[in-house]
């Protein structure tokens, strides 16, 4: 069984590609799953608009394995908003990083954390095929974060295949201060273009280390879609057969969190409305903080392209 693990930014399209994916016979998603027991506190709704506890698909899972236990749990990286109902991770994480670098071990967390996601791993394939009918060769983890990544990497009893999927900064920055007043952007404009890079160079870091990852520009997968499924197949080494690019919205399925785009009917396309809606200032300083930082990113997250944004 594979493990694809799909880990970006925050609205970096995350959620269009996993759901993508699991249009695929052999494939099923499970969306952001490291925010099961987050989600179940909240009584949230699964992809398949049923709340997770009532779910026909999740109902048997939780209720026979354990999402904690002593030293660890399933949402280790995330904490919980209550009035919000949203969850959040810090970027920077200075014991998880030293753990990254070899400096620091947290051995009980470490084989609690990947015996929890086993047993999970495990119960989640089992109940796709009873639902499904179907062998299932792939399960889609699009948890995002790249510590969970790092610890599931670290383990020999999980084979994880990671997507890193990186979306323009300016695009990625736009989506996070769309909802401000345009007098209010500047200083969040400057906070989420350092986050884009530090997160960025972290999940480049983590993916360094697994020869079975690959790095896919948000604008080739909305510009390039049926090309982009294939260099991920070819580099994974996997095989999303049957995969619908007409259809996908069509195809139920259980995927826990992700944005609203997980209940929409519309196909895949490129969104651009940063383009028009910030002002030539802010994309100059977007540009100037990111592609000093990081040019290589910043090259990378333009896609294959032939005009420069």
């Amino acid at each position: 069984m594979n493990i694809i693990y799909i880990t970006s930014n925050g609205r970096s399209g995350s959620t269009i590609l996993e759901v993508l994916l699991s249009s695929a016979k052999n494939t099923f998603t499970l969306g952001e799953v490291q925010l099961l027991d987050l989600e179940l506190k909240f009584n949230a709704k699964c992809g398949s608009n049923e709340r997770i506890s009532e779910s026909i698909y999740w109902k048997k899972i939780i209720q026979q394995l354990p999402l904690e236990d002593n030293n660890a749990r399933i949402s280790e990286f995330r904490k919980s908003n209550p009035l919000t109902k949203s969850h959040s991770g810090k970027v920077i994480r200075t014991n998880y990083l030293l753990a990254m670098l070899g400096i620091k071990k947290f051995k009980k967390f470490e084989e609690s954390y990947t015996e929890l996601n086993l047993e999970l791993f495990k119960k989640c394939k089992e109940q796709a095929e009873l639902v499904t009918n179907e062998n299932i060769e792939n399960l889609i983890d699009a948890s995002k974060d790249p510590y969970r990544l790092f610890y599931l990497q670290k383990s020999k009893k999980i084979n994880i295949k990671a997507v890193h999927l990186v979306k323009h900064p300016c695009s990625f920055v736009y989506s996070n201060i769309k909802h401000l007043d345009k007098e209010k952007r500047l200083l969040r404009i400057i906070k989420m273009s350092f986050r884009w890079v530090i997160e960025n160079l972290i999940i480049s870091f983590v993916c360094k280390q697994n020869p079975n990852s690959i790095l896919v520009s948000y604008y080739d997968l909305t510009n390039k879609t049926e090309e982009s499924i294939n260099s991920i197949e070819k580099k994974l080494e996997v095989n999303f057969s049957g995969y619908s690019l007409e259809n996908f919205r069509q195809i139920k399925n259980y995927g826990i969190s992700g944005n609203l785009s997980r209940f929409r009917g519309d196909q895949i396309s490129y969104d651009n409305k940063w383009q028009r809606e910030l002002t030539n200032t802010h994309k100059f300083l977007i540009k100037l903080i990111t592609i000093c930082l990081s040019p290589r990113l910043y090259k990378l997250a333009k896609g294959s392209r032939k005009k420069k944004l």
